[in-house]
C-alpha cells in the first residue's frame, strides 16, 4: 500500500488541489505486482458526501 499527497493544477479551474495516493498492492507472482489507484476516488467521495452535508445543513436554515 502506498499512502501520499500530490499537488496539482487543475487546468479547468486555474488552481491548485490536492489529492490524495492510496495505491493498493496485490502480488499475483514474484514477477507479478498489480496496483488500484484509488486516491481520486476517495478525494470524490469525500467531496460528495462534504458538499451534501452542507447542502443539507444549509437547506434547514430556511
Amino acid at each position: 500500500m502506498n499512502l501520499g499527497v500530490q499537488r496539482c493544477y487543475n487546468t479547468f479551474e486555474h488552481r491548485m488541489e490536492t489529492v490524495p495516493i492510496i495505491s493498493l498492492a496485490f502480488k499475483i507472482s514474484n514477477k507479478v505486482t498489480i496496483e488500484l489507484p484509488l486516491g481520486n476516488l476517495v478525494k470524490h467521495v469525500v467531496e460528495d458526501v462534504v458538499m451534501k452535508k452542507r447542502k443539507e445543513d444549509y437547506g434547514n436554515r430556511n
